[in-house]
Parts: structure tokens; sequence; C-alpha cells
């Protein structure tokens, strides 16, 4: 495991996304019905972006996992800041 996550470990400036849009996760019926919210799982990676729709498909939920500098400079960028928002509440089901 050492040697997989050591390429990524060495360079501050790497930044992974993966996207999960256009997958039909809000579709998906295991038996209890829709799912309210889906979240991605919990990741101790530095510097990983994942990308979901949100629920009613009309957005785009970011996961953000940086170091703490880079993230209180993400967390303050006027640009992103003028289409986003931090810590968004659910949406009622």
């Amino acid at each position: 495991m050492k040697q997989i996550n050591e390429p990524f470990t060495e360079d501050n400036n790497l930044l992974m996304f993966s996207s999960w849009c256009w997958f039909p996760i809000y579709e998906t019926n295991f038996g209890w019905g829709k799912p309210t919210w889906v979240t991605t799982f919990g990741c101790s990676h530095r510097n990983i972006i994942f990308l979901m729709d949100t629920r009613d498909g009309k957005g785009i939920e970011a996961y953000v996992n940086m170091e703490e500098s880079n993230m209180a400079r993400f967390e303050q960028d006027v640009e992103l800041l003028q289409y986003a928002s931090l810590n968004p509440s659910i949406v009622d089901a």
C-alpha cells in the first residue's frame, strides 16, 4: 500500500478528480426505496475531489479533501464562492 500511495504524497500540487455524475445513483432501489442522500466513502488521501449529481439532478456536489493550508485558501476563493455553497444543507426528500 505504501508503494502505491508514495507517488501521491510526494507532490502536494497533484489534485485527483473523480466524477460520478450521470450515474443513476438516486434511482437505485435495494428493496427499501430510493436513497434520500448519497455520499462517497471516507477517504484518508489528500487532494482528492469527488463530483456527484445532486438528488434533483440540477446541481453537482463536490466532496473536497485537501491539506488544511490549501483548504483554507480554497474556502475563501472569491470566484469559487460565486458559484458554490461550502456547506449546503440536505434538501428534504
